[in-house]
């Protein structure tokens, strides 16, 4: 049986290249590309998608719209999964969606898609979620904190493309849902199978069944806010200081300074604070953070996932930084576009050249063994050090790699 291609990141979107799209449209505004992933076809029917709901591993929501006159004042129900089959029998015929987290992980040709948006880092891609919706359905207007790509997969969606938001914009009150409760129609479109609309944070956006068939694959984005980085990068760097390191006052105290905060004590315990911001401990902090699993991995699949290499698995998360004075390997960008090349004697280095970051855990590794696992190349341990071979060994053990 001839080996499965590892699959490349894309270089186009539609017609656009996809260096133009990030100069242009990337966390600025909205693009709608018809048939963009040339020849691209929906792994999975709408009837297919809906099984997965029963099961009890898979992440799914269903939202079903109590329309009245005015549609920004509709009343929203949610339910959690899994849904007991004999729930599909209650529905109502319209107006109702059903969506599925971590589809990449399920699905072999979901996670195939996944990999062909990584021209973005990495490490920023979340999931592909799928949205199954007949006539009518929705989950409202909304707006989202991270920059999302929806791609039609089968039947047709109407979409609206509201205004800028923000956390000061209106929401319904009393809904589970984060509904706007006004909306500003700046664009429409209907999209069709392999048509792709891409959205950046917090713009409005309102996506509407068209079809009984309606099925939409989101891949989003990971974008945390600065609060939580400070808030956890602080309690992180907190928790690691000994209880001895304690305020102390300056040199030359003048006395009788009475109930003043002299500004020399403000700037000493802020410049104290910034010392432990180093850009070694924020990156570290990054990529535990930013590889942690958000979700426990379902323990389902609607096909078999390649197998053909040793590569990462697909409930895996990783990324990696580069070590300080670390020299780039001679056939590094090779390597990046060559999936099946090994790597030469001349690109292994014995001194750990990065640092790779694994599902919220770190390992040190050379510089062309981290590009490998982060890029989807075939890994072969023969080719690499010993200390390499022994980090391999462990990601093996610990599941994160297929074997072939």
């Amino acid at each position: 049986m001839q080996k499965k291609t590892p699959i490349k990141p894309l270089t186009h979107l539609g017609d656009l290249p996809v260096q133009d799209f990030l100069r242009d449209y990337w966390q600025k505004k909205p693009l709608f590309i018809k048939n963009a992933l040339a020849n691209w076809q929906a792994p999975l029917d709408s009837n297919e998608l809906a099984g997965l709901a029963l099961e009890d591993s898979v992440e799914s929501r269903l939202i079903i719209e109590q329309t009245c006159k005015n549609p920004l004042n509709s009343q929203w129900q949610l339910e959690h999964g899994p849904l007991p089959e004999e729930r599909f029998a209650t529905l109502p015929p319209s107006h109702f969606t059903l969506l599925i987290q971590a589809l990449d992980q399920i699905c072999p040709e979901a996670h195939d898609l996944l990999q062909q948006f990584k021209f973005l880092p990495h490490w920023r891609v979340d999931d592909i979620m799928a949205s199954i919706a007949p006539i009518g359905g929705s989950v409202g207007p909304h707006f989202d904190y991270y920059d999302v790509f929806l791609l039609q997969g089968t039947g047709s969606r109407r979409w609206q493309i509201g205004q800028s938001c923000s956390e000061q914009s209106p929401l319904l009150t009393d809904c589970p849902l984060k509904i706007l409760t006004e909306f500003d129609t700046q664009a429409q479109y209907l999209a069709q199978p392999g048509d792709l609309l891409y959205i950046p944070a917090n713009i409005a956006h309102w996506g509407i069944g068209a079809t009984d068939d309606c099925t939409t694959y989101s891949i989003g984005f990971r974008a945390p806010s600065y609060s939580d980085i400070l808030l956890d990068l602080s309690q992180d760097i907190a928790s690691e200081l000994s209880a001895d390191i304690r305020y102390r006052d300056p040199e030359n105290l003048p006395a009788n300074l009475g109930g003043e905060i002299t500004q020399q004590v403000v700037e000493q315990i802020a410049e104290r604070c910034r010392n432990y911001f180093t850009p070694a401990r924020v990156g570290q902090w990054l990529g535990c953070h930013l590889t942690e699993e958000k979700r426990c991995s379902p323990d389902i699949t609607t096909g078999e996932f390649n197998t053909d290499h040793l590569v990462m698995t697909a409930n895996t998360r990783a990324a990696y930084t580069v070590n300080p004075d670390t020299p780039a390997p001679p056939n590094i960008g090779h390597h990046l576009h060559h999936h099946n090349a090994p790597p030469d004697s001349t690109t292994i280095n014995q001194k750990p050249q990065a640092t790779v970051f694994i599902n919220g855990q770190s390992w040190q590794t050379s510089l062309t063994l981290a590009c490998a696992l982060c890029n989807y190349t075939a890994i072969e341990p023969q080719h690499y050090s010993a200390d390499d071979r022994a980090v391999i060994n462990q990601w093996i053990d610990h599941g994160y790699l297929n074997l072939p």
